[in-house]
C-alpha cells in the first residue's frame, strides 16, 4: 500500500509501522536532489523593489507639497505684515507730508524699516523682500473748484519676495 507523506511517496506495510532511519534519510537525499527552490527570482525581486518604490512615492508626494504650500503660506504672511507695517506708518503721517514724503516710496532688499523707522530689519527672515509705496490723490465728483487740494490719498502698498509680488494693500485716507 503507498501512501502520501509531505509529498513523498512511502511503501506503508502494515505488519511493520515504523520506517527504519536509513530508509527516511534515502528518501530525503532523492527528494532533494530533484528539489525546485521555491525562492524569488532577480526578475521578480526587481520588479516588487519598482512596486515598493512606486507606492512609497505616492505616499510621500503629498508630504512633500504640503511642505512647499506651508512655505509659501510664510512667506504671504510676513509680506502681509511688511504691508501692513509700512500702510501704518503712512497712515500716521501728517495728511499733507504723505505724498511728499511716501508719492513714490521704495525699500529695496535689506534695506527695510522696521515699523516707526526705528532700524534696518535684518535677519535671514527678511531676505529676499522688498516693498513700495504709492501715494496719490483723488479727487470726487462732488469736489467743487476751489479747493485746490483734494480731501483723499489713495496709499497702495505691495511687498514682493525674490521678485514675485506677494501682497497688496490698497487704503484711501482722508484729511
Amino acid at each position: 500500500m503507498s501512501k502520501k507523506i509531505y509529498g513523498w511517496s512511502v511503501l506503508w506495510k502494515i505488519d511493520q509501522p515504523f520506517l527504519c532511519v536509513g530508509m527516511i534519510v534515502k528518501m530525503i537525499k532523492r527528494n532533494f536532489k530533484n528539489y525546485k527552490n521555491n525562492g524569488f527570482t532577480l526578475a521578480e525581486a526587481m520588479m516588487a523593489m519598482v512596486i515598493l518604490s512606486i507606492a512609497t512615492a505616492g505616499l510621500l508626494l503629498p508630504f512633500a507639497s504640503s511642505a512647499a504650500v506651508q512655505e509659501e503660506g510664510v512667506n504671504r504672511t510676513l509680506a502681509v505684515k511688511l504691508a501692513c507695517d509700512l500702510l501704518e506708518d503712512i497712515v500716521n503721517t501728517n495728511f499733507g507730508d504723505i505724498i511728499a514724503t511716501y508719492g513714490s516710496y521704495t525699500e529695496a532688499d535689506g534695506a527695510m524699516q522696521s515699523a516707526g523707522g526705528a532700524g534696518v530689519l535684518t535677519g535671514n527672515l527678511y531676505a529676499g523682500y522688498s516693498r513700495d509705496a504709492v501715494c496719490e490723490y483723488i479727487y470726487t465728483a462732488q469736489q467743487d473748484g476751489l479747493d485746490p487740494q483734494p480731501n483723499f490719498i489713495r496709499i497702495t502698498v505691495r511687498v514682493h519676495h525674490n521678485g514675485a509680488k506677494k501682497a497688496e494693500i490698497v487704503r484711501l485716507k482722508s484729511k
